[in-house]
């Protein structure tokens, strides 16, 4: 959760590295010993949904708030996007480039003002704040699978509701060397 500075902005999010983190060691000493790991309630876990990026060296991850406010702010949009298509149809490609473009903005104008009016804010707020007590199966429909071990090699940082990896070998090609 994003902590409130007294000007009323989000404070930045801690990045962890998390190859040497004492906190992250015992909490994946815990996932792997305890086989009711998964079934513990989400504020005692500390789990992310991760996928790899297809050819890249990097995984990224979302915890169950992030994965649940994109989801909700995707359904948002989506019925935002046909609402606006309904209301003005998108230009056709025969349309001269002039008239298309009066078309797509009065298209964009009328999406920000649906936007600003739709509840859409609130519920992506309300996904969010809902979702660290729910389970991964209520989230994706489908059973999580549990790693608590990355891969060899890895190079791992973190905040609350982020993850990414990198393979190290990548990161050190990366790196200028010293002559």
């Amino acid at each position: 959760m994003s902590r409130i500075g007294a000007a009323g902005a989000a404070a930045p999010a801690t990045v962890t590295l998390l190859e040497d983190d004492e906190s992250t060691q015992v909490e994946r000493q815990r996932a792997r010993q305890d086989p009711s790991y998964l079934q513990r309630p989400g504020e005692h876990r500390l789990d992310m949904l991760t996928g790899a990026v297809p050819g890249t060296d990097l995984v990224l991850g979302m915890s169950r708030r992030l994965y649940a406010a994109c989801e909700e702010l995707a359904l948002q949009q989506e019925q935002i996007a046909v609402m606006v298509d309904q209301e003005i149809p998108r230009p056709r490609r025969d349309q001269a480039d002039d008239v298309a473009d009066q078309i797509n903005a009065a298209r964009r104008q009328l999406l920000y003002q649906e936007v600003g009016r739709s509840e859409a804010r609130y519920r992506t707020r309300e996904a969010f704040e809902s979702a660290q007590s729910r389970n991964w199966w209520a989230l994706i429909d489908r059973p999580a699978r549990l790693t608590p071990e990355p891969e060899q090699n890895v190079l791992e940082a973190a905040t609350e509701d982020t993850y990414l990896a990198l393979d190290a070998r990548t990161a050190e090609l990366a790196m200028p060397r010293e002559i």
